[in-house]
């Protein structure tokens, strides 16, 4: 059962248990297994016994929502457009960290895209109504002609540019482009202090590198986000990193694990305590977020990524999937192939247990995380510890 409450709240009935998301405040409510029948039997038209009115009315004060407004909740038209698109400039980096997808291997393909090619993706993806796009590597730092495209990109009208970096490397070049066009940056951190981090990109003084050009970055108030990726090696570095971050005024940070389709050179481990699986009810959603859930998926809609060598894959991790290649066909033929379409719109209701889960439609998906550590791209993604046959976390 999928049910629109007024115009700012929706109920959504799982395998024994049920959920109410209200959007004005982005909270997702659990409702237990006889509070949901309740509530099912209330939305079905049923008229509630006396001793149930109590709940009922609890209910709606706790979320703010007139149940008595109820009706069933349509699924929204989902047409496929580009949104965001990550642009693999270079294989290339200029640290070795322990952790990298790319192993050891930094070498570029035989034919990587020339300048011109790339221009003419940034102006495909512009004619497709492509909003934001983010330089990725290797270290897209080390890329001669990543000032060049900054500008090129700014000028074919994407508001949103941003980059991905070690931030070791910031030549004058491009220090310049991002200020002069107002390009967020990403940055990975590994660790607090110099020892860790350093031991990790195995790159000495790559941690001062950083903090030097975070503060030059700051100075001229560049929008930054910090990329934490976490692993036996700096696992007891969780609350410091977020000190330190805070210390130095950077308070939008994303936390990751070590992933199995990373291929280190080192072959890092998992922590020995996950700090990201999912063991207790934790989820926000917007409408926006909620009607997109309803019929595609949440985090491969909108996106691809395009490879150095032209190839057009759904994001950054999922290697094995590749969508098209850029040299040969067109960003706009891409889009409307057969492959983009299934890929897209892989919602929950293809995804086992997930399809039975009254918190679906506010959960973010991971399928390349999934196919990499179940061996299944419909599986449940492995940092999820809900079992909604039985509504009970693991």
């Amino acid at each position: 059962m999928i049910k629109r409450i007024g115009g700012s709240g929706a109920y959504v009935t799982g395998a024994v248990q049920g959920a109410i998301y209200q959007f004005d405040t982005g909270k997702v409510y659990s409702i237990n297994q006889e509070g949901a029948r309740l509530l099912s039997d209330f939305f079905s038209g049923a008229e509630p016994a006396e001793e149930n009115r109590a709940f009922l009315s609890q209910v709606g004060s706790t979320t703010g929502l007139n149940l008595d407004d109820v009706s069933d909740y349509p699924i929204p038209l989902c047409p496929p457009k580009l949104n965001f698109a990550w642009l693999e400039l270079t294989q290339a980096c200029n640290l070795r960290c322990v952790h990298c997808y790319q192993g050891e291997c930094h070498g570029e393909p035989e034919q990587p895209l020339s300048v011109s090619e790339w221009k003419r993706v940034i102006s495909q993806c512009a004619a497709a109504g492509c909003g934001s796009i983010q330089f990725i590597g290797g270290e897209p730092s080390v890329c001669a002609f990543l000032p060049e495209l900054i500008s090129f990109a700014h000028a074919a009208g994407i508001g949103g540019i941003s980059i991905f970096s070690n931030l070791f490397f910031l030549p004058e070049p491009l220090f310049s482009a991002i200020v002069e066009h107002r390009v967020s940056v990403n940055f990975s951190l590994y660790g607090a202090a110099a020892p860790v981090h350093d031991r990790i990109t195995q790159t000495p003084g790559s941690f001062d590198r950083l903090i030097s050009n975070i503060k030059k970055l700051q100075a001229r108030s560049i929008p930054l986000r910090a990329h934490v990726v976490m692993m036996r090696e700096n696992e007891g570095e969780y609350g410091h990193i977020e000190d330190f971050l805070h210390s130095i005024g950077i308070d939008s940070i994303h936390y990751d694990e070590i992933r199995k389709v990373y291929g280190g050179t080192q072959s890092p481990h998992m922590p020995s305590k996950s700090t990201l699986q999912l063991r207790k009810p934790n989820f926000r959603t917007s409408r926006a977020e909620f009607e997109q859930a309803l019929c595609a998926n949440t985090c491969w809609f909108g996106k691809f990524a395009v490879s150095t060598d032209g190839s057009v894959y759904p994001c950054e991790f999922e290697r094995q999937l590749v969508y098209g290649n850029v040299r040969r066909t067109s960003v706009a033929d891409i889009l409307a192939g057969d492959m983009v379409r299934t890929y897209w719109y892989l919602s929950y209701a293809h995804i086992q247990p997930c399809r039975d889960c009254e918190y679906r439609f506010a959960c973010r998906d991971c399928r390349p995380l999934a196919y990499a550590e179940c061996g299944s791209r419909t599986g449940q993604n492995p940092r999820c510890f809900y079992d909604p046959s039985a509504g009970t976390w693991g």
